[in-house]
């Protein structure tokens, strides 16, 4: 009695070609990583392409040039980090009581934000954006260095009134509104306040937001005003 012979085991032959083809991509990936072992990346230089792609994508994000106010001491408050918009109300309003610029703007508690109204006849020459004296730059400096110290998020908010453009070189309310919040936002950003500042202009739209039971004259003066909006939100890290 003989044995069986074993049955033939059949082994399907890989094609030339894909040996070459497994060979190339090893000598490929060998290279890449050869060559990125000799490279290092620069830290600054990838901190510009992350500023830029975030500022790409976050459009309503202005980020201010900081420019230093030389000559305008400034008074620190010592602020908790982060706090509560309550208390926030209690010390921003004593603070503006004595001051001689913003002594008569109004800190107003809402719902979500502390809203701190400034009329523009004491910030800005008539007409313009431009800052009236000295005196503003030090007051408005003086309240940035406090509001720097905040983890709450900051915005800034330019109003006029809805009668006719007349008289400026303005052609729009809303150009004379984002302009004037731009230049507030410029001092906040010199005078220590280094994160991104939202800026909006809206013009006469917002006269009937008003409360009516104001007097007239009060009425038409707070529709032309910059409003420093403090958020409940903290500001991103």
């Amino acid at each position: 009695m003989t044995d069986d012979p074993l049955p033939e085991i059949y082994v399907p032959k890989t094609p030339a070609w894909m040996v070459v083809f497994a060979d190339l991509l090893s000598l490929l990936l060998t290279f890449f990583v050869l060559v990125f072992s000799m490279n290092s990346v620069q830290v600054e230089d990838w901190k510009a392409v992350v500023q830029t792609l975030s500022d790409r994508l976050n459009p309503n994000r202005v980020l201010m040039q900081q420019e230093r106010y030389e000559g305008h001491e400034q008074n620190a408050v010592d602020l908790p980090l982060s706090e509560s918009l309550e208390y926030l109300n209690t010390v921003i309003e004593e603070k503006l009581a004595g001051d001689p610029v913003l002594g008569q703007a109004r800190v107003r508690l809402l719902d979500d934000r502390l809203a701190i109204s400034i009329p523009s006849d004491l910030l800005f020459k008539t007409g313009s954006a431009e800052i009236a004296d000295d005196d503003v730059y030090k007051a408005v400096s003086e309240l940035a260095a406090m509001l720097s110290r905040l983890e709450n998020r900051i915005a800034i908010i330019g109003y006029t009134d809805p009668s006719p453009v007349s008289g400026t070189q303005y052609t729009t309310h809303w150009e004379l509104s984002i302009d004037r919040a731009l230049a507030i936002a410029r001092i906040l950003a010199g005078s220590g306040y280094d994160q991104p500042i939202a800026t909006f202009g809206y013009g006469g739209t917002r006269f009937g937001d008003l409360l009516k039971d104001l007097p007239v004259e009060l009425q038409s003066r707070l529709s032309r005003r910059v409003d420093i909006v403090v958020r409940e939100t903290e500001r991103e890290q």
